[in-house]
């Protein structure tokens, strides 16, 4: 008498399908579903949301790269192309502003000539990074770090754009449109003097600006209406009160600035 495999075995007496075809079958299925693992929490859709998707570096070769996207990263191992004004150096891969030495009350460094492309940033996939860190806490200082439109005046902190905005210890998210009201929303207490990473995504999908530290989102905001036609460009500023004049210099310290939009 021979032997039956189980793989062998019949569906029933109707369906002569065996397991090891059925299996087989089930498999195919799998394959060729293209909603297969998509749903919450499942491996595609945890991959496809990810903040950070961790490949090795090189990893993506050069006929893989976006040709529907502008993208600007620096170091600011040089900080030439930028505009700059109070107390600013390049210093040790980082660029270092500086108040509050006596006499300088307002540091910004500034840059949008590296693109000469206006856009409209509401209605644009983008994303800002930049690793800031502070030499020391004190309430006596502002700063502003983000994405910066064409009306920035040096002499104040408060620029048209998307940016995060420390007073004192306190961080705020803020969206300020050239023409309209400013949104400003407060984050809460955030330590600088530990390097910190400060992400802004303009996320079409969600309709939202999506403001992160570390990684985590804080804030999100919807765009108001307002016309948003701007050249591409960041800011760092860093602005201190009138009685810091007596005080040791407080130095703010920018690096690691990733800038990217689809087109």
């Amino acid at each position: 008498m021979g032997v039956l495999n189980w793989g062998d075995l019949t569906k029933n007496q109707e369906d002569s399908e065996t397991i090891e075809q059925a299996i087989a079958r089930v498999i195919t299925e799998h394959n060729e579903n293209e909603e297969a693992h998509l749903d919450t929490g499942q491996s595609l859709e945890a991959h496809k949301t990810a903040n950070i998707i961790d490949h090795p570096a090189g990893s993506v070769v050069a006929d893989k790269q976006s040709t529907v996207e502008i993208r600007y990263q620096s170091n600011f191992d040089s900080i030439d192309s930028f505009a700059k004004g109070g107390e600013v150096e390049a210093e040790f891969n980082a660029a270092r502003a500086y108040v509050g030495d006596g006499a300088t009350l307002n540091s910004y460094l500034k840059g949008t000539a590296y693109v000469s492309i206006d856009v409209d940033i509401s209605q644009t996939e983008w994303l800002f990074q930049e690793v800031v860190m502070l030499e020391k806490s004190t309430d006596k200082y502002q700063l502003a770090v983000g994405h910066c439109g064409g009306g920035f005046s040096p002499s104040s902190i408060d620029q048209y754009g998307v940016y995060f905005y420390l007073d004192g210890n306190i961080l705020s998210a803020r969206v300020n449109p050239f023409a309209g009201d400013l949104i400003s929303e407060t984050i809460g207490t955030v330590d600088f003097t530990t390097p910190k990473i400060l992400r802004i995504h303009n996320n079409l999908v969600s309709g939202y600006i999506e403001f992160y530290v570390d990684g985590v989102l804080q804030k999100s905001i919807a765009w108001p209406s307002a016309d948003w036609v701007i050249g591409m460009g960041i800011q760092n500023h860093i602005i201190a009160d009138e009685d810091i004049e007596s005080m040791a210099e407080v130095s703010a310290y920018f690096t690691a600035l990733f800038l990217s939009y689809q087109i």
